[in-house]
């Protein structure tokens, strides 16, 4: 034996059990996040190789990345890597096809494979970009993941790039909800000192919950034993050397290898006719450290094996041996049979397509470092001179090794063109790292101006925008002193881009005209375009709406004068934006639409998600429901067919909601998840934008301490429209809380805004809100003279306005005239279904209509906007209606609070009706398991699936209802106070088949939903259920194969939307069933299980 490589994993029993806990609850849909740490050589690649042979033997998909351990490595590495060797055996047309268009050419920036649609450049905001490919990516893992589940294993992080870092993130972060994958990573965390990078990532995992983190110990002397038993043909091990031997390697399991290699090379462990034997302890001449270990092996080669060694370890971990043979000028011949001299000697592995790789991370660190300086100089300036004679070389590589040899008058230029990729590829923090290498190499002080103009470029790019700022000033005042103005303009655009996320507008707006009057001598260019573009935003977000319409369009102007399609188009949707807000409604959302579909059309997927997030608020703004959701239709499957979410996205569905479908609760957890995704990439104005939607959500659930809690101090900008939101969300705020002093103090100050500037501060929600405000405190006349003071005349047929007036006719005792304006705007409203609005405006009407008499309209309008609002979970409103009832006179009592793990009370074991889930789980092809099996292995295996049924049962809140041998039966909503039984239930149901399979116990299910008696029906029995619900769930699990699932024809109604969202498919079926005269319309669900072998 020449090799002493352990041929099992040894130790690691508790490690392995949690890793397939984790994948199987992946497999359930609850994504998962593990990393192992642990020191080098501890067996963290050992242990997840184990994994991944137990997930492929589950059919599960396998993807596997690796870092690298250069200085400059190609950015995403692992991630390309890991999807790259996917794709060689995927069906990359139906891949494409699901993905969409727009994901693909996201897609294709990084993977050839995806065909890059076009070359054309999207001029958005660089975070944006950032994170389109990031939810691409995501994208493409959760389909890889859809129908087996995926486990994506990324190894040695403590290595990673800064993009592969901030990607690792993003996605970790978003794969807990609604997703099948595992993610396991590995690092060294002896690597970790307290300025590595990796470490407040693995820390803030740790607190957050967000990961798993297993830390990998050392093996004790028994595992030492097992092991060295293992390794000699299960050959006894003596104490006396099992305890030398954990002495000598401190458990560490590839140290033990390669001393043990050691041993076997010098003889001291050796073969005889009766087995294994070995020297006396004191005998046997073991190096003291692996390092020396692996040298010594390398004393022993041949001069060319040890310089071909040598070289190998330049190249890195994992090589290719055409590079090889290049480097260490070598012949072919002699480098393949180095090869496999050092496969043979416990040094390399073989991979594919003529790659190779060092069996550890140590092995070639031993090796590299062992190089004198001018030895490895030379050999990586061959490794560069190898690359440049290839036909499309790295340029990450060839920067890498250039530097390495100390070449830095060839390095820089390479480097910059490895950075112009990387940012191509939206790595922004590795472009950032490659300027910030190079820059202090830069002789020539003109293009090291421009080295630090994009060197800031980059970090603005990758989030950090103070220090994007100071770099970006940097490098503009050195190409301004180098009177290169022109190149600094295109700069100017950027830093005006730091200033204004800064809310710092007014140092924006400087630096936008600055570039315009630098700009304009040259002609029409697509940055002169975008400098207009960007002023005319700031000119609408500061509500001088003239100005922005006439900038936007001279945009359009010289944007066609210089061919540039993507500013032209970018400058319709500013028109549009501006000229809606000027009342000319039509117009201004056509203009939306045509920015919106142009954009689609050429792949600028940026402005076309801003032109259609633009449509869908305005849309809602003027009240048009239907057509806002329409194009929130279009959102959805343009920018998250996948189901992705992002910040936006889930802003947009929360705004929708809300205000459209006035279901706070449906809006909560959206902004509660956007907001730490706007917050993380540093977005400090959307960030505070969605605090204030929170907060009015949290006003809406009558959470007032909540809302106030979360509300901001201050506008988040001094722009008109960020005050103006500010105002009128704290209006809401205040009016719900019921502080009249504040509500005062509020729409006094709107007051004298409005008639500061009529023409600015005008805008429909605010004038409302704030003549609302002044009736509530009892100021009718300061309502009225507010209203004649603002500009209305674009808003008369937009309900709220109706509404407004007449508020302040019925505040003023003039009744019947309030009626018909109050009736008009609350029919138009609950017509177009914007019922955030449409109850107030009810509730308005019914007090006009009380005023004139009409008690028993008054109420009916009264108690509809309460069963409505209350349905809705929408307890302001609620609250609001019952107030307005009892002040009639009319009894409105507080809803009841039920708990949700109520026990099982003398009111639950009398025998009584109730609607109830029923799933009977029932093992198939028991008889053959008994004859399969041994007795003691099966009541075993059949003891493990109980128990693993009674944790999930009891976990959405059922009740075991009875054990019959091989099957189960459970029952939802026992005490008759959950209203989620049927999710809950199918949720148990699937967790129990998922475990099961992954036991080897195939299992089919039946559940139906359905009145069923429930009780306990005589003294000492358990409480249980009986009718056709269960005999019908009974019927329906005797018609599944294994792994399936059939539900009731009730049952899918009732989950029809979680199964949607979990994007589980369902196909119907007519059944004839014993026991049921007519034939039953039922559900087959065949979800993919862990083990691929029962689904």
């Amino acid at each position: 034996m020449d090799r002493a490589l352990c041929p099992v994993l040894v130790g690691r029993e508790h490690e392995l059990s949690l890793l397939e806990d984790a994948l199987l609850a992946a497999h359930r849909g609850g994504g998962q996040v593990v990393v192992i740490g642990g020191e080098a050589g501890v067996g963290k690649t050992r242990l997840a190789m184990e994994l991944q042979v137990r997930a492929r033997r589950a059919g599960t998909a396998v993807m596997v990345g690796t870092t690298s351990e250069a200085d400059v490595a190609l950015p995403y590495l692992p991630f390309i890597e890991a999807i790259g060797n996917y794709l060689v055996g995927a069906d990359l047309d139906r891949i494409k096809l699901q993905l969409g268009a727009a994901t693909c050419r996201q897609l294709g920036q990084l993977l050839p494979q995806f065909e890059l649609q076009t070359t054309l450049i999207d001029p958005g905001e660089p975070t944006q970009a950032k994170m389109r490919l990031y939810e691409a990516i995501l994208a493409f893992l959760r389909l890889a993941a859809e129908r087996t589940g995926l486990l994506l294993l990324l190894e040695d992080l403590h290595w990673a790039d800064p993009s592969t870092r901030e990607l690792l993130e993003y996605i970790a972060r978003r794969l807990r909800r609604r997703s099948r994958i595992l993610l396991l990573a590995t690092y060294r965390n002896d690597e970790l000192n307290r300025r590595h990078p990796l470490r407040p990532l693995i820390q803030g995992w740790q607190r957050s919950g967000i990961a798993q983190i297993v830390d990998l110990q050392p093996l004790p002397p028994g595992g030492v034993a097992r092991m060295v038993s293992a390794i000699f043909d299960n050959a006894p091990v003596e104490a006396d050397l099992r305890d030398f031997l954990h002495e000598r390697t401190e458990g560490n399991p590839f140290v033990l290898e390669e001393l043990l290699k050691a041993a076997l090379d010098q003889g001291d462990i050796f073969l005889t006719a009766g087995g294994w034997d070995r020297k006396a302890i004191h005998q046997l001449r073991l190096p003291p450290t692996v390092k020396q270990a692996i040298l010594l092996r390398v004393e022993r080669m041949t001069d060319e094996q040890a310089d071909i060694l040598r070289a190998a370890a330049v190249l890195g971990r994992s090589f290719d041996y055409r590079m090889l043979v290049g480097v260490s000028q070598q012949p072919e011949v002699a480098v393949l049979n180095a090869l496999r001299a050092f496969v043979q000697d416990q040094l390399m592995d073989e991979e594919v397509s003529g790659r190779y790789r060092f069996r550890h991370a140590l092995t070639r660190e031993a090796i590299h470092d062992d190089l004198i300086a001018p030895e490895r100089e030379r050999l990586h300036a061959c490794a560069a001179d190898w690359l440049r004679s290839q036909l499309f070389p790295d340029k990450h590589d060839l920067a890498y090794h250039l530097m390495a040899a100390g070449h830095w008058d060839e390095a820089v230029p390479v480097a910059i063109e490895a950075a112009r990729a990387a940012e191509a590829d939206k790595a922004y923090a590795d472009t950032a790292m490659l300027y910030e290498r190079i820059v202090e190499h830069v002789p020539d002080p003109c293009e090291r101006a421009s080295v630090l103009s994009e060197l800031g470029k980059a970090h603005f790019f990758a989030g950090e925008t103070r220090r994007g700022q100071r770099y970006l000033e940097e490098g503009i005042a050195g190409l301004d002193q180098c009177g290169n103005e022109r190149e600094a303009a295109g700069f100017r655009l950027w830093l005006g881009r730091c200033f204004w996320l800064q809310a710092r507008p007014d140092l924006a707006r400087a630096e936008y005209q600055r570039a315009r009057a630098i700009l304009e001598p040259f002609g029409p260019s697509a940055d002169l375009a975008i400098a207009y573009v960007r002023l005319a935003g700031l000119a609408g977000f500061n509500k001088d709406h003239e100005q922005g319409v006439t900038l936007a369009t001279e945009a359009v102007r010289i944007a066609e004068a210089a061919g540039a399609d993507a500013a032209r188009i970018f400058a319709y949707g500013y028109i549009g934006d501006n000229l809606e807000a000027l009342g000319k409604v039509e117009e201004g959302l056509q203009w939306l639409d045509r920015s919106y579909l142009e954009a689609a059309e050429r792949g600028f997927d940026w402005i076309a998600s801003v032109a259609l997030y633009n449509s869908i608020v305005d849309n809602l703004h003027h009240c048009r429901v239907r057509e806002a959701k329409e194009r929130m239709e279009h959102y959805e499957a343009r920018f998250d067919p996948r189901g992705s979410r992002d910040a936006g996205f889930l802003q947009l569905q929360a705004f929708l909601a809300m205000r459209a479908d006035g279901e706070p609760d449906r809006a909560r957890p959206l902004l509660e998840a956007a907001l730490p995704q706007a917050d993380e990439v540093g977005e400090t104005l959307f960030a505070a934008r969605m605090r204030l939607d929170l907060a009015y959500v949290y006003t809406a659930l009558d959470r007032i301490a909540d809302a106030r809690r979360l509300f901001l101090s201050e506008p988040a900008s001094p722009e008109r429209g960020e005050v103006m939101f500010f105002h009128y969300m704290r209006l809401a705020l205040n009016l719900a809380a019921g502080d009249r002093a504040a509500v005062r103090a509020d729409a006094q100050q709107i007051a004298e805004l409005v008639k500061e500037a009529p023409g600015v501060w005008s805008e429909i929600y605010l004038i409302d809100r704030t003549v609302e405000a002044f009736i509530r405190v009892g100021d009718p006349a300061g309502a009225q003279q507010f209203l004649s003071t603002a500009l209305t005349a674009g808003f008369e047929s937009n309900p709220l306005l109706w509404r407004a007036r007449g508020r302040i006719l019925l505040a003023e005792g003039r009744a019947s005239d309030a009626r018909e304006p109050l009736e008009r705007a609350a029919r138009a409203l609950q017509q177009v279904r914007y019922l955030d609005e449409a109850w107030p405006a009810r509730r308005a009407y019914a007090d006009a209509l009380a005023a004139l008499g009409d008690r028993a309209g008054a109420e009916a309008e009264l108690r509809a906007v309460r069963e409505e609002a209350t349905a809705h979970h929408h307890r302001l409103e609620a609250r609001y209606a019952r107030e307005q009832l009892r002040s009639l006179g009319i009894d409105a009592p507080e809803p009841q609070a039920v708990s949700s793990d109520a026990p099982l009370s003398a009111s639950v074991r009398q025998p009584t009706e109730r609607l109830v889930t029923v799933v009977f789980v029932d093992v198939r092809g028991y008889t053959a398991l008994t004859a399969r099996e041994a007795p003691d292995q099966l009541a075993d295996q059949i003891a493990t699936f109980y128990r693993w049924a009674e944790e999930e049962i009891h976990r959405h809140q059922g009740l075991v209802d009875r054990y019959a041998g091989d099957a189960v039966m459970a029952t939802f909503n026992v005490t008759g106070t959950r209203l989620d039984h049927p999710v809950q239930g199918l949720q148990a149901a699937l967790a129990i088949r998922d475990k099961a399979a992954f036991a080897g116990l195939p299992v089919g299910i039946g559940i139906a939903v359905g009145p069923a008696v429930v009780g306990q029906f005589s003294e000492g029995s358990s409480v249980t259920a009986v009718g056709d619900t269960i005999n019908l769930a009974a019927r329906l699990q005797a018609q599944v194969q294994e792994g399936e699932l059939f539900l009731s024809e009730e049952t899918f109604r009732r989950t029809r939307d979680w199964l949607l969202e979990q994007q589980l498919p369902a196909t119907e079926e007519s059944l004839t069933l014993k026991g049921f005269s007519q034939p039953i319309r039922a559900y087959r669900l065949t979800a993919p299980s862990p083990a691929g072998a029962t689904g």
